[in-house]
């Protein structure tokens, strides 16, 4: 039964790599050293900028 089951994942992972789709793309991919500061300031302007807005828009209810 085990033989089988590696037959069978065997033959699954010649007609699609999923480990090297992995590697080419989650595992093994390039990013930029400074990306957490990059994506902290990102997020941190866009919160900020949301928060602004809707502090400031005219549609307040009475």
């Amino acid at each position: 039964m085990k033989q089988r089951l590696n037959n069978c994942s065997e033959w699954f992972l010649e007609r699609f790599p999923l480990s090297d789709l992995w590697n080419d793309h989650m595992a093994h991919y390039y990013a930029p050293k400074r990306l957490a500061r990059q994506h902290f300031l990102l997020s941190s302007i866009c919160i900020c900028s949301v928060g602004w807005c809707t502090a400031h828009s005219n549609n307040h209810v009475s």
